[in-house]
């Protein structure tokens, strides 16, 4: 509960500048911001009445975003994480929220660049502000990529023979591993080794917080 306190506390007080940057953005329309923001709402709203099993968001959350609960659409405690193993161990990590990988999707923004994550971070925080969080991390995995031949709402039903609204946890983890390893074309040994891989680390943290 402490340790949650004080992540909460720090979240709030260090996100203000991202706040307040995603405040000036909308208003005055830069860069389109308003147009994707829209298109975001857009979506959320379409795939609102969509009934799914809610162990895909409750699985997506741990796998994708444990603090979700806690951030306002971007966690910086993962982007100071982030830049300190890039700094000083010369890894990538990621640090994107559930919202900034639904908004990525919308805006079908990916070059690699400071300013297109900066942009991304603060369309987040402003299609948070304006919807639920159930509501977003639904509508992401509604038009997420999970591999070949498997988009969205589409890959969910083929992956669950169907019914989407009573799945196993098996099958809700099979498909969230891939937001992470999507499945190629051509199925070959590396995938296979990583997508298992990612399957097991997700179900350790379903074992350990008794999912």
């Amino acid at each position: 509960m402490a340790k949650n306190t004080f992540s909460l506390i720090f979240l709030k007080t260090s996100s203000i500048p991202f706040r307040l940057f995603s405040y000036f953005f909308e208003y005055f329309k830069i860069d389109n911001i308003d147009k994707d923001l829209e298109k975001s709402l857009e979506i959320i709203d379409k795939y609102s009445s969509v009934k799914i099993d809610k162990k895909f968001i409750d699985v997506l959350i741990l796998a994708e975003d444990r603090r979700n609960i806690l951030h306002c659409g971007v966690d910086t405690i993962a982007i100071f994480r982030a830049i300190k193993v890039r700094v000083f161990k010369k890894v990538y990590q990621g640090a994107s929220t559930i919202e900034q990988q639904f908004v990525r999707v919308v805006s079908n923004r990916y070059e690699k660049s400071f300013y297109r994550k900066f942009r991304e971070q603060l369309l987040a925080i402003a299609v948070c502000k304006k919807r639920d969080k159930e509501e977003i991390a639904k509508a992401y995995l509604m038009i997420a990529y999970y591999g070949y031949n498997l988009e969205g709402l589409f890959a969910l039903k083929k992956v669950c023979n169907e019914n989407i609204e009573v799945v196993s946890f098996e099958n809700t983890v099979e498909l969230v591993s891939r937001l992470k390893y999507p499945q190629p074309k051509n199925i070959n040994d590396i995938w296979l080794i990583k997508h298992a891989n990612r399957n097991n680390y997700i179900l350790k943290f379903l074992s350990k917080d008794n999912f």
